[in-house]
């Protein structure tokens, strides 16, 4: 989990404007930092992908778990 964190963090992820692959980059991400309990930066990475893409995967239940937990 660490390593995979620290690979995808490497990723350009200051980018405004996410493409597909940086999408998932910053979903996957969030999802790390959730399996880690580490609610403030899984949502920071969720809320990137959703300001870009609101019906991207599961993002919003996903944002509402976090807030609801």
């Amino acid at each position: 989990m660490d390593n995979a964190k620290q690979v995808l963090q490497k990723a350009p992820l200051r980018k405004q404007k996410l493409d597909d692959d940086l999408k998932e980059i910053h979903y996957t991400l969030g999802s790390i930092y959730q399996e880690l309990n580490d609610k403030n930066n899984a949502l920071k990475h969720y809320k990137k992908v959703m300001i870009d893409d609101l019906n991207y995967k599961d993002v919003k239940e996903r944002i509402n778990e976090i807030n609801n937990s």
